[in-house]
């Protein structure tokens, strides 16, 4: 809901005659912006709040799933360094 209320003054020079006479009109305008769902929801405002926490769900997966990937990487590594140890041990070096 909003409402815009603008207030001003013209002022004219009129002819009357053989004379000129100044004429004020002052104007005054007011505008008022109404939806429904300012007052009727009808689940409207509930829609967007599940909108949002699905994104929000879907970002943490994503997140979540990088560290996973990242925490892989760096565990396969790791085994791949030792065994390549193991394997330069074994073969007697």
């Amino acid at each position: 809901m909003s409402a815009v209320a603008l207030a001003g003054v013209d002022r004219q020079e009129q002819q009357l005659g053989s004379e000129f006479y100044r004429q004020t009109v002052p104007n005054f305008q007011i505008s008022l912006n109404l939806n429904y769902t300012d007052f009727f929801d009808f689940g409207a405002r509930r829609g967007r709040i599940n909108v949002e926490r699905a994104r929000l769900l879907a970002a943490n997966f994503t997140f979540n799933d990088v560290h996973r990937q990242l925490i892989y990487d760096v565990s396969q590594a790791y085994y791949r360094l030792i065994n390549a140890a193991g394997q330069e041990e074994a073969a007697g070096g």
